[in-house]
């Protein structure tokens, strides 16, 4: 019988505090100009930022980078895995790093989960890669004709699942 998150598993919710730093891009007639990173901005994930102008002579938010700290579980025992699950997103999911490696997909049906109310989310197994003290971080873009912000609107979890 498959496991799945709902059953023997344990959830660890990853809300505060986030860093979010957005990279904006200025354009002239259509070419681009700059790009440009601001100062992070401490936030929670879900990102509930509500879309304004931005910042003043900027034409829009291209990238934005979430970076959050988190020690490795407690208590976690051989045979045990721990799924990194990102739910949500405004834009595209351009990388995962954790301890500054990038890491990749479980294959189950959700590679991106790009479509803000789709309700999909992304796994990531990172079982053996967690060190005492990690840092996580997920970076998103948007498309160049796109109006909203890239942002994480759903939430971001570790599950500890049992062993099967």
């Amino acid at each position: 019988m498959p496991m799945t998150l709902r059953k023997m598993a344990h959830r660890i919710r990853l809300r505060k505090p986030w860093q979010r730093y957005d990279e904006t891009v200025s354009r002239d007639d259509q070419r681009l100009v700059a790009i440009s990173r601001a100062q992070a901005t401490r936030v929670d994930v879900p990102d509930c930022l509500v879309d304004d102008d931005g910042p003043a002579g900027v034409d829009r938010i291209h990238r934005a980078v979430y970076q959050r700290q988190f020690h490795r579980p407690s208590g976690i025992e051989l045979g045990q895995r721990v799924l990194l699950e990102v739910g949500e997103v405004v834009g595209e999911i351009v990388q995962i790093r954790v301890n500054t490696f990038a890491v990749s997909a479980v294959d189950d049906g959700h590679a991106n989960p790009s479509t803000a109310g789709g309700g999909s989310s992304l796994r990531l197994d990172l079982s053996g890669r967690l060190a005492d003290h990690n840092e996580l971080e997920i970076e998103l873009e948007s498309t160049l004709d796109a109006e909203d912000r890239p942002r994480l609107v759903g939430g971001v979890n570790l599950w500890i699942l049992e062993s099967e």
